[in-house]
């Protein structure tokens, strides 16, 4: 589980801003908002509050970018490509630095922290520590030494802990100046960092935004391979009160001769590699009343559409331990349904997290969300997004809503908005 996450000079985030799943020591809310690990207590659920364009999506892509690139570069980048890194652009200086990764977690109730910078060209700084018995131990430093030399060739500086066993002088050569240590090591098959490599890449999904391609295809597949995912996503349906729904059906069939022949060759050629058949799926819901209606699923409402496709991510991350992002996680959903989401996952979940986005103040007063999980973003004067913890703000009482508080501005994080007349 995370504990911490911090970002530096990336996007929309100028200067270092940190997100901390860790409750109060004293809280006393309902067990299902927290896991405790030894004498840390971590929550379930995150939330980011604030006005559009204030940079709250950001932070979510950011670590997006970070967890992707640390975790796959050593196969998705060329020896020399450039990493697609995004600095913040309204500084001179923020333009020429790294940007800045760091992340506090545990894996197999340890606590390990690791930290990543690097700019377009190349990683600039790499470590990572952990504390088997409280007291913090190094397991590798990297550190840039020099990219000045006339072959363009990196250099850098390498610690090693005492407990990382291996051949690491081997892997720090086969180590690419876009790539990490960490995913290097476990491509290698080194045994200590492999493991927490795995610990990181079998947990982590990717972001899911209000547009994400593929999402429901991902929900539909799931389900079409798992009879007990589909079974639960039936229930889930049913349970969200979405009509007498029996079934989902997916039918396979062929390309259309007519509308094959309007694509082009390249989307011919494209469509053939992933379907050898060149056939299409269609879904269908199936609802019972006093007989068996299969609608498309075009036909269904936003809603229904929302929720089946968010169906299944939530089942997976319900069923495992993950940790995923959402952007806008109210996006076509009623406020009924989107609590229904929220407390399923507090209830049944055992080890997973999302940390998400919104704009929905009723969730402040939903005491689906303790006050240790809801940030509030803002923009400074020099466009730098920062992020606010709500247990920041001194004097705040345990009976005052949270929503009229908001909206009387005490916690910033609104659209200042001002008249505007048409000639």
């Amino acid at each position: 589980m995370i504990q911490e996450l911090s970002i530096t000079n990336t996007l929309s985030i100028k200067s270092k801003q940190t997100i901390s799943f860790e409750a109060s020591k004293n809280s006393k809310e309902d067990a299902v908002h927290y896991i405790d690990i030894g004498s840390t207590r971590l929550l379930k659920l995150a939330a980011i509050y604030g006005s559009n364009a204030s940079g709250k999506t950001n932070f979510l892509k950011a670590i997006n970018f970070y967890f992707g690139f640390i975790l796959s570069a050593f196969s998705e980048l060329k020896p020399n490509e450039e990493i697609d890194f995004i600095p913040f652009l309204f500084d001179s200086k923020t333009l020429q630095a790294p940007g800045v990764f760091e992340i506090i977690f545990f894996y197999d109730s340890i606590k390990y922290e690791y930290h990543l910078s690097l700019d377009a060209k190349c990683v600039h700084t790499e470590s990572l520590f952990y504390s088997p018995k409280g007291q913090k131990k190094l397991i590798y430093n990297r550190v840039l030494k020099s990219n000045t030399n006339s072959s363009g060739s990196f250099e850098y500086d390498w610690k090693y802990g005492d407990t990382l066993s291996g051949n690491k002088t081997e892997i720090s050569k086969m180590t690419r100046p876009n790539t990490t240590f960490l995913n290097t090591a476990a491509q290698l098959e080194q045994p200590e960092l492999g493991a927490v490599y795995d610990a990181l890449a079998s947990n982590i999904m990717p972001i899911i935004t209000s547009t994400t391609k593929g999402l429901m295809g991902y929900t539909i597949k799931l389900l079409e391979n798992n009879a007990i995912y589909k079974k639960d996503i039936l229930s889930l349906l049913e349970k969200a009160d979405f009509g007498k729904i029996k079934d989902i059906i997916v039918e396979e069939r062929e390309v259309p001769i007519a509308f094959w022949e309007k694509l082009t060759t390249e989307t011919k050629k494209d469509l053939s590699s992933i379907n050898k058949k060149s056939t299409i799926k269609e879904v269908f819901i199936s609802h019972k009343y006093d007989s068996d209606y299969n609608l498309p699923l075009s036909n269904e409402s936003a809603g229904t559409q929302r929720m089946l496709e968010l169906a299944g991510p939530i089942l997976k991350v319900i069923k495992n331990n993950y940790f995923i992002c959402i952007d806008e996680i109210e996006a076509s959903l009623h406020q009924e349904l989107l609590e229904f989401l929220f407390v399923t996952f507090l209830e049944s979940s055992k080890e997973s997290q999302i940390l998400f986005t919104t704009h929905n103040l009723d969730l402040l007063e939903s005491e689906l969300l303790l006050d240790d999980g809801i940030w509030f973003c803002e923009k400074e004067e020099d466009g730098g997004s920062v992020y606010t913890s709500l247990v920041e703000y001194k004097g705040i009482r345990k009976e005052a809503s949270r929503k009229k508080l908001y909206n009387a501005g005490r916690f910033g994080a609104k659209p200042i908005i001002s008249t505007f007349i048409v000639d």
